[in-house]
């Protein structure tokens, strides 16, 4: 049980509450998407037809968040805690997004990949 005095992790919670909200997405897909969480901070998620891999990776120490889709490099984000709001995860040129947009976007992004 945690103590009263210890700090939440916001930044942690928007990774804990990204994952199932990726698994959700891919239980919806009539089975064209698996989900896969072959470690604690990393998530794997196939396309079958045609063939694409998406992977992210979440870094609690760092609080960034990396995902890569298809053969394009990793894109990397931060997780930023504000006070009194849920988490946003930030690209390097300022532009927030909520759990649920960066769900969206990343799904987005395997789509758009050519692998």
């Amino acid at each position: 049980m945690e103590s009263e005095d210890q700090p939440i992790d916001s930044a942690l919670e928007a990774w804990e509450r990204l994952r199932p909200l990726l698994a959700a997405a891919c239980a919806h897909s009539e089975r064209r998407l698996a989900y896969r969480q072959p470690e604690e901070f990393g998530v794997l998620i196939r396309e079958k037809e045609p063939p694409r891999t998406l992977r992210l990776e979440y870094s609690p120490e760092r609080k960034k968040l990396r995902y890569k889709a298809g053969t394009s490099g990793w894109q990397e984000l931060d997780a930023v805690e504000r006070p009194q709001k849920p988490a946003v995860f930030e690209t390097p040129y300022h532009q927030e997004y909520s759990v649920e947009e960066l769900c969206n976007l990343v799904l987005a992004e395997l789509e758009k990949s050519p692998f």
